[in-house]
């Protein structure tokens, strides 16, 4: 494909069904975007706007900040600089070249122009994350949660942030608040229950088993939550005053290897699984 010569129409396409997808395939996008844009502007109407908003952040991506600029340029003569996406962008630039203190200010501007606009308000703890601002970021990605705290994206960060800090307890709550925002997620329940096992403690355990169950019974391919269901089934069949459970934690323990070996069953790291359940009894 990469050798072979691209109708506009077809680079339209398939930077439309990236954009539906949000794949952020930045250097796919940059290839196509690029001579698009260049030679075939005027022939995409009002999405072309759309086209140079996806490439400027693709091309910050993929360090052409030479690109990026042009973007950013036309959007600024459609839109103005007092737009907000148009904002972001130009803060987004500032960030990839490091400019943090004029990335804080262009964020600051624009967050007067628009003070309920989240987006901005998540570039700024981005812009602090990126400086590796870690308790700053905690900070105001708190603030940002009192007031958006149906954002999954948000809560799943801020899990992020204290496990940097090593604050299980605080990860703990936040992935609490997320299975409540997403009860069917296999993500969610393996993330909190790999909490609870880190912490320990009888109870811990026996609530992280409880969770590894449930992400294997809502992705029953999920070996992250298999290797999880087998290891806390085994410590908790070994613990004093375990919780009891309606399942023997023995029994558990044999049905998630079993699963893991049909799992890999013919891969070429099958005997891995085969270990794992052998160092478990």
């Amino acid at each position: 494909m990469a050798n072979r010569p691209i109708s506009w129409s077809d680079a339209r396409d398939r930077l439309h069904q990236l954009r539906d997808k949000q794949e952020r395939a930045s250097y796919e996008i940059v290839q196509l975007a690029e001579p698009l844009l260049t030679s075939s502007a005027s022939k995409l109407g009002d999405e072309v706007w759309a086209v140079y908003e996806q490439a400027c952040v693709a091309a910050l991506d993929c360090n052409r900040s030479d690109f990026a600029e042009i973007c950013h340029k036309k959007l600024e003569e459609k839109f103005g600089r007092e737009s907000a996406r148009v904002g972001i962008l130009d803060g987004q630039r500032l960030e990839s070249a490091e400019k943090w203190a004029e990335a804080e200010k262009r964020y600051k501007e624009l967050l007067e122009l628009h003070p309920t606009n989240a987006k901005i308000m998540k570039r700024q703890i981005a812009l602090l994350i990126g400086q590796q601002k870690i308790r700053d970021a905690i900070r105001q990605m708190n603030k940002y949660i009192e007031n958006f705290m149906g954002d999954a994206e948000a809560w799943t960060e801020l899990a992020s942030l204290y496990l940097k800090e090593n604050r299980f307890d605080k990860a703990q709550f936040c992935y609490e608040e997320l299975i409540i925002l997403n009860p069917y997620n296999h993500n969610v329940h393996e993330r909190y229950a790999e909490v609870l096992y880190t912490q320990g403690g009888t109870d811990n355990l026996a609530l992280a088993r409880t969770h590894f169950a449930q992400a294997a019974n809502l992705n029953p391919k999920s070996a992250r939550a298999l290797y999880g269901l087998a290891l806390t089934s085994a410590k908790t069949a070994n613990a004093k005053g375990s919780v009891s459970s309606e399942v023997p934690a023995t029994a558990l323990v044999s049905t998630a290897v079993k699963k893991l070996e049909t799992l890999y069953k013919g891969a070429p790291n099958a005997k891995i699984a085969q270990g794992f359940g052998q160092a478990l009894q």
